[in-house]
């Protein structure tokens, strides 16, 4: 897969636009901002999300290129698949948790993302999926389906 870097801002917020559609979350002011690596709250992290539920806003920061380092999931240069993996944060049964007892449960809600976001990003490159993709909403409030 090609990796996508945005050339500016506003490239990045036409690409939120665009998969806050594919991704039901339409509803939601998403404001993507590219920042350099050490504004972005986790060391490890590729990129990262705030949230406010009762406003359905929500902010994105995108490392700028030159600041990507090896993270939990090795160096990763695609913007668009963190700014995806961000935007599935947006669920709130994708959110990880602050309790240390559940170390392993983020790790795995990480990689479940992770390969959620890859796949939607390699599926849409290649001209497939991303009309086929839903995200169901219930009463109004974005969910998973369990």
């Amino acid at each position: 897969m090609n990796n996508k870097i945005f050339k500016d801002v506003a490239e990045a917020q036409t690409a939120c636009a665009r998969w806050q559609r594919i991704l039901n979350l339409r509803d939601w002011n998403v404001k993507v901002e590219i920042v350099k690596g050490e504004n972005i709250s986790d060391s490890r992290a590729i990129g990262g999300l705030n949230h406010f539920d009762h406003h359905r806003a929500a902010w994105i920061r995108l490392p700028r290129p030159e600041d990507v380092e090896p993270g939990i999931f090795g160096d990763d240069d695609d913007q668009e698949v963190t700014l995806v993996h961000e935007l599935l944060h947006i669920f709130p049964c994708l959110r990880s948790s602050d309790d240390p007892s559940l170390s392993q449960r983020n790790l795995e809600i990480e990689q479940l993302i992770e390969t959620v976001s890859r796949s939607m990003v390699a599926l849409d490159r290649h001209g497939r999926g991303s009309e086929y993709l839903e995200f169901y909403r219930k009463d109004n409030e974005a969910t998973c389906i369990n």
